[in-house]
């Protein structure tokens, strides 16, 4: 059985013109793994 070993902060999602971003406990946007990719060449 898998137990979860860390507590996730809650985080919310919103969506900027420059991609998906949660905002952290600072009240910082942070964006999300996917915009960051979707930013990088290939």
């Amino acid at each position: 059985m898998i137990k979860n070993k860390y507590n996730y902060p809650d985080l919310e999602r919103v969506d900027l013109d420059r991609g998906r971003h949660y905002i952290d406990s600072t009240g910082t946007p942070v964006p999300s793994v996917t915009t960051i990719l979707s930013g990088t060449d290939d």
